[in-house]
């Protein structure tokens, strides 16, 4: 934030291109270097708007820039290590505009660059001290100096005279934007603790502020701020923007700077009012190990409707002190919206005072403007030697409230907790959101937003198990499918081991007969064994007998808990009801449904509509092109075998109370979309909530949409015995109840659900007993056509 200011300011010419050039870090390393300022220099820049001078001892290093900018820095410092040598004790040291004094007089608070183009503006220097005087509208004087009394100490002065001829309103303020090391910024002690938060004092302010370059163990170097006399009447503690541009306050710390504020008082004509500060280098806290030092922004922004930058690419300094260490590296671990990520082992000689490493840190997108903290470690082996802490202001991402459908399909309450199902597509591809983390998602519990939850993929349905079943065509013009199965199906098996799926592997092939039935395995040199064996013959008419192969996938010994995909690749159409083939094609539609399989279609385009599309269609698959890279069919397959669905989990304070209207809001790649879905409460005990069977059970309800058919509820639990069904309007009206037995873990609901053709939404309850009458509860959205 602060850079993007000085940029403005560069842009304006007050600092010219030769006069950065002089301090401007040529390189990485350079970055963390501050030029020796010698003695005697000053300076004026080129188009006559901006002076300095500066000045050094053998501690300190300090500029004035006209206008009344200061900035502090020390050169050798005060211990024997190199800790402390070169290093900012404000932002930007020793050119920087963020740090300067001000006059108020009347009620209205001079900018300083209000000042920095006053002509009348003097700056001199005299051995040690650097003084800045102005003339402020034939009003005022300001005096500015910072005055080296002794090598530890060093003195800030401002002073206000009255130079007319009546009593003025003078008051005075200082921004002091903190720096601390090598860094951009700082930590800060108030009432003995380090402040992690904005901060206001008004009354009991204290003698003295310290401060530490980091606020843990060890602390890297500290110095002391100290009113001589003339205590501020307000300290704000809190970030730079903020402060600068008056803006609405970041609770979080992230850039530290302090304002101070004298209240106006009235000054009679030649009298002053001024303030004294002693700045007091401290001894460094360092252990004598390897010391961390990091220039990771403090804040980033939004360029182009996109975070910026999303990889940023860091730089390390380790203070070494000629000690020798080996296998070190780098590491974040991963947080809200950072991933982990460790650099090469490296190592360090005796020769070395200081070693430079760059790090690459990898953001996500956010909708939520946040201070992120962010830690930083230098590990040996599995040993933290050094770690940093650091806040980073991430904005917000722009995004729509389109292009995602949000499905919250089930919602179920057990023992005190809340636990509610969704899924993401976005509408523009069809794609599943599988990515999905906390950062994008916002969840609503009636109208009051909950950030206290727990996402995670839904593993119910199986999300780390797959059974796959291939039902291949092998009839004679099918030759380069088959082909393209034998040479892609060992890659296909890595990428569902990359997506950490636990696969099994099973095939039916088929001509006009079932030709060859090859069960599940989970070895894929066994299953490649299978594929090798085929090979394209006969069949030199259509139809083919897909329906029948089809059945006969169905029947496959599938695990209770996966998801279950048909590869199903033909280039035919096929037999229906006749002395071949026994089923029509919504008997196999009936049995895949009551399976749970989605199936994923491989065949000519011009036989999508009329012979593949109400199958693939009915079971939530997808079709291909056959005439494309078999390759990249199955590669898209491997893909989608992961379960799309999410668990959000949540307690709430207070008992939950019925009905409850929960809201998920999906932002993801800048699209959002969201979803609603009622929850009615358990008419339980609680105690009979905790059957085991709540936390594996798999329940699918189909076909959902409503058709005009009959709809079942599929229960994968083999304890279930009989169940209540209840049916109610979005809005908490219950339209319907039914009791039912739950024969081999199907209910049958009949048509009862398709009587409400004005009613667009439903909310379904089942509440499941078993034979020891423990029972759980699960609710379902529901679609009317």
């Amino acid at each position: 934030m602060k850079q993007i200011f000085l940029i403005i300011i560069l842009s304006l010419g007050i600092f010219t291109a030769k006069a950065q050039n002089k301090y401007i870090a040529q390189n990485v390393k350079n970055k963390y270097d501050i030029r020796e300022i010698e003695s005697q220099k000053s300076g004026k820049s080129e188009n006559g708007l901006y002076d300095w001078l500066a000045g050094s001892n053998a501690i300190w290093q300090y500029t004035i820039i006209n206008g009344g900018y200061f900035t502090i820095g020390t050169y050798k410092g005060l211990s024997e290590s190199i800790i402390d040598n070169e290093c900012s004790i404000t932002f930007g040291h020793p050119f920087a505009m963020s740090s300067y004094a001000f006059p108020v007089i009347s009620n209205h608070q001079y900018s300083p660059l209000e000042m920095l183009v006053n002509p009348s503006g003097i700056l001199i220097k005299n051995g040690g001290e650097l003084k800045y005087t102005v003339n402020i509208d034939d009003i005022c004087e300001a005096e500015f100096k910072l005055t080296n009394l002794e090598p530890q100490k060093l003195r800030l002065t401002y002073r206000l005279r009255n130079i007319s001829n009546v009593v003025q309103s003078f008051g005075m303020g200082l921004m002091y934007d903190a720096a601390s090391g090598k860094g951009d910024d700082g930590s800060i002690i108030y009432n003995d603790q380090f402040l992690s938060d904005y901060m206001q004092v008004t009354e009991n302010i204290q003698d003295s502020l310290v401060f530490w370059e980091r606020n843990q163990i060890p602390k890297g170097i500290g110095f002391c701020m100290h009113y001589t006399d003339n205590k501020p009447d307000e300290i704000t503690i809190g970030n730079w923007q903020n402060l600068y541009y008056s803006q609405e306050n970041i609770n979080k710390l992230f850039d530290l700077a302090i304002l101070k504020r004298w209240n106006e008082e009235p000054v009679q004509p030649n009298e002053t009012i001024e303030f004294t500060i002693d700045f007091n280098l401290l001894v460094p806290d360092y252990n004598g190990l390897p010391f961390l030092r990091w220039d990771m922004p403090q804040a980033l922004s939004v360029e182009n409707q996109i975070l910026f930058p999303m990889e940023i690419n860091t730089t390390a300094q380790i203070v070494t002190d000629n000690k020798n260490f080996s296998g070190l590296k780098l590491y974040t671990p991963e947080n809200y919206n950072i991933s982990e990520n460790y650099s090469e082992s490296f190592g360090i000689n005796n020769n070395d005072t200081l070693l430079y490493k760059t790090f690459q840190i990898n953001l996500s997108e956010i909708y939520d403007s946040i201070v992120s903290e962010v830690e930083f470690k230098l590990m040996q082996e599995e040993n933290t030697i050094d770690r940093i802490v650091q806040h980073v202001f991430i904005p917000s991402s722009p995004f729509s409230y389109e292009g995602i459908t949000v499905d919250a399909d089930t919602v179920f309450a057990h023992n005190d907790s809340i636990s509610l199902r969704f899924n993401a597509v976005r509408d523009e591809t069809g794609q599943n959101i599988y990515g999905l983390k906390n950062p994008n998602v916002f969840f609503y519990d009636e109208q009051s937003r909950i950030y206290d939850y727990i996402l995670k993929k839904d593993t119910t349905g199986g999300t780390n198990n797959a059974d796959i079943v291939f039902v291949l065509d092998v009839t004679g013009s099918m030759g380069g499918e088959i082909e393209g199965v034998k040479d892609n199906i060992l890659e296909f098996a890595d990428s569902l081991t990359q997506n950490r799926i636990n696969y099994r592997l099973g095939m039916v092939t088929f001509k006009d007969e079932i030709e060859n039935i090859y069960n599940f395995t989970d070895n894929i040199d066994v299953f490649y064994s299978y594929v090798a064996q085929q090979y394209a013959h006969g069949g030199s008419d259509e139809p083919e007998n897909s329906l029948e192969a089809l059945m006969i996938a169905t029947q496959f010994d599938f695990r209770p808990i996966s998801t279950r995909t048909i590869i199903w690749i033909t280039d035919a159409t096929y037999h229906i009801n006749n002395t071949i083939c026994p089923y029509v094609v919504q008997d196999v539609i009936d049995a895949l449904l009551m399976q749970g399989i989605s199936v994923y279609c491989a065949g000519p385009t011009y036989n999508y509509t009329n012979w593949y599309e109400q199958i693939v269609l009915n079971t939530g698959g997808a079709f291909f092109d056959i005439y494309g890279n078999i390759r990249d069919i199955l590669m898209e397959v491997a893909k989608t075998d992961e379960n799309p669905n999410y668990i959000l989990s949540y307690t709430p304070a207070d008992p939950i109370p019925a009905p409850v209207i929960y809201t998920v809001e999906v932002h993801y790649a800048g699209l959002g979309g969201s979803d609603t879905i009622v929850y009615e409460s358990n008419k339980i005990n609680e105690s009979e909530a905790g059957s085991p069977a709540f936390e594996t059970t798999d329940i699918r309800l189909y076909p959902n949409p409503i058709a005009d058919q009959k709809t079942y509820l599929r229960i994968s639990d083999k304890n279930a015995r009989n169940g209540i069904v209840e049916l109610y309007e979005i809005n908490g009206n219950k339209l319907y109840q039914g009791s039912y037995n739950i024969e081999n873990g199907v209910i049958e609901l009949g048509k009862n659900l398709s009587g409400f053709p004005e009613i667009r939404t439903f909310v379904l309850k089942l509440t499941v007993y078993d034979a020891n009458n423990n029972c759980y509860q699960r609710s379902f959205k529901l679609i009317n056509n």
